[in-house]
């Protein structure tokens, strides 16, 4: 565990970049808020992490 997180914790923060093509960035960003983070993947690798600032 790193600070407290489990291994299902971050794989559970794992969103594919193609769900922003979907239009889902509201609902992304609302998960975010709720999770504190989001790693994006694309081409299987992680293209950025999102972190909510509260």
């Amino acid at each position: 565990m790193l600070n407290g997180r489990t291994i299902i914790d971050t794989i559970n923060s794992i969103v594919p970049i193609s769900r922003f093509n979907k239009g889902e960035a509201n609902k992304i960003f609302d998960e975010v808020k709720q999770s504190g983070f989001k790693i994006v993947m694309k081409n299987n690798t992680p293209a950025c992490i999102l972190i909510s600032p509260e």
